[in-house]
């Protein structure tokens, strides 16, 4: 057997995985192991053969949906990684995300910024995640005495984008105003957008958008922006590592790990000022370059005093806290990374300098970013449960 090969068997195609791979690279190279990644195995007879070749420590079988597998070797330690639960042998462990935690935060964002009733585009396939989704979002809003408003998305609309809009434009005009939407992915969520634009709806005074999967390339580039829910794969790939490490069957097990990243599609203001919100916005995306609070005023179209006395009025904060809020944000998902040096996260979250990133974070925390990232490495662990 290899000391060092972690075979992963991908079974299926979406968008995630280059997350999900970096994860278990990441987690792999920790402890000094190298993953093979096997796009799609053709069969059960292929899956073997290859194992013969690679003689492996351990195997993944990551994206098991709608497919019953059948391991056809007995005696190499197996973990399902983000695996149809309907689809895992019986007691082979299975790491995936827990799906009532996410509702619930969907539903507290959603609710907390003022929406009255909520909404779920769910996937064009009834993919089990989907099914838990609208199972867990009609039981915690019945709790609130809220009901749960549904798109249904058909294998048509995927070839057809004038019709999906066309249908999603007659169904957003019958959704009650001031409906928060949950979108199954940025997917879903592009053309979503597209047709609340078209219908002339305002997003988020109107409508407010969330979805899972935080693509930057789609999340940003639409408008407005898109606030989504980012599954974090790192501790779930810990964990995968840790069962064929310790060969103990941990089956099933559901971890949540997720941030939020907000964007325009839910960011609300007390009242509107396009100056204030577009300098929000440019926070956002640019605190981490090095903005300065004098870059973000010279956007502005009155005195320095005015566009800071209307800024903080808006957003509850100064201009500069803001570009340190979303600065100590970075930071904190930084240290999460064990890979990154520290010496480095200064400069990739726009501190002037390590000595000031320091002294800003034991301000904002009490403590120093090393001492946070060893405590944080010690009490990391998964929350479980559906």
């Amino acid at each position: 057997m290899s000391d060092n090969t972690i075979l992963v068997f991908r079974m299926s195609r979406y968008d995630s995985w280059h997350k999900k791979v970096q994860a278990l690279s990441t987690a792999a190279d920790k402890r000094g192991w190298h993953i093979q990644v096997i796009d799609q195995p053709s069969t059960g007879s292929s899956m073997r053969k290859l194992v013969e070749f690679w003689h492996p420590k351990g195997v993944v079988i990551a994206e098991a949906w709608r497919k019953k597998i059948y391991i056809p070797f007995r005696d190499v330690p197996t973990v399902f990684f983000d695996c149809d639960p309907a689809f895992v042998p019986k007691g082979r462990p299975n790491v995936l995300h827990a799906t009532k935690p996410i509702c619930e935060a969907v539903v507290r964002e959603l609710l907390s910024i003022g929406c009255t009733s909520v909404a779920y585009i769910g996937w064009f396939r009834k993919e089990y995640w989907s099914e838990d989704r609208i199972r867990y979002l009609k039981e915690i809003l019945g709790l609130h005495g809220m009901g749960l408003h549904l798109f249904d998305m058909r294998h048509a609309d995927v070839s057809d984008p004038a019709r999906l809009n066309a249908r999603l434009c007659k169904w957003l005009k019958s959704l009650p105003l001031n409906c928060g939407i949950f979108a199954a992915n940025d997917t879903i969520a592009e053309p979503l957008i597209a047709a609340a634009n078209a219908s002339g709806l305002s997003i988020p005074d109107d409508i407010a958008i969330v979805s899972m999967g935080n693509e930057q390339s789609v999340c940003e580039r639409l408008s407005p922006s898109l606030t989504t829910f980012s599954p974090e794969y790192g501790i779930l790939a810990d964990r995968v590592m840790d069962i064929l490490d310790s060969r103990h069957d941990l089956s099933p097990l559901d971890v949540l790990t997720l941030r939020i990243i907000r964007r325009q599609s839910t960011r609300r203001f007390k009242r509107h000022d396009a100056e204030v919100e577009a300098a929000v916005e440019r926070i956002r995306r640019d605190a981490c370059n090095g903005l300065k609070v004098h870059d973000v005023l010279s956007d502005f179209t009155c005195s320095r005093r005015m566009a800071e006395l209307r800024f903080k009025d808006i957003v509850g904060r100064s201009m500069f806290e803001s570009i340190l809020d979303v600065r100590m944000e970075r930071c904190l998902e930084l240290l999460a990374n064990q890979s990154i040096p520290i010496g480095a996260i200064a400069d990739l979250c726009g501190f002037p300098s390590a000595l000031v990133m320091r002294r800003q974070f034991r301000a904002r925390t009490g403590t120093t970013p090393t001492a946070w990232r060893e405590k944080s490495s010690r009490s990391a662990c998964p929350l479980g449960g559906q």
